[in-house]
């Protein structure tokens, strides 16, 4: 027996009716989209937070931060703490970070 769309299986039957985007929907949309590439382009690299901690630095301990940030040692804070420490002396700053890193890989190694 047949229902009243046709359908004779008693399945109901879907209709998909397509409305037009009101405006206002569409200006919601238009801000989003707005603050989202506003929020996007407030977004920094590590690099730039990095040096933006620098500006009032003179430009020998400048240097030497860089040199390490170049070099793979990026947290701002222990450069710039064992920069002060060693006296600016960035060849040792870089072999204890270095020895440090490999106590902890042998030690991350051993206890796996």
């Amino acid at each position: 027996m047949a229902d009243k769309s046709g359908n004779s299986d008693g399945e109901p039957v879907v209709v998909v009716v397509e409305e037009p985007l009101p405006e206002i929907k569409a200006s919601i949309i238009e801000d989003q989209s707005t603050s989202l590439s506003t929020k996007i382009s407030e977004i920094k690299t590590p690099k730039q937070v990095y040096f933006e901690k620098m500006i009032e630095l003179d430009e020998q301990v400048k240097a030497a931060l860089r040199d390490l940030f170049e070099m793979g040692f990026t947290n701002f804070e222990v450069n710039s703490g064992l920069l002060v420490k060693y006296e600016n002396n960035v060849e040792m700053v870089s072999n204890l970070l270095c020895e440090q890193m490999l106590s902890e890989s042998c030690i991350n190694a051993i206890y796996k």
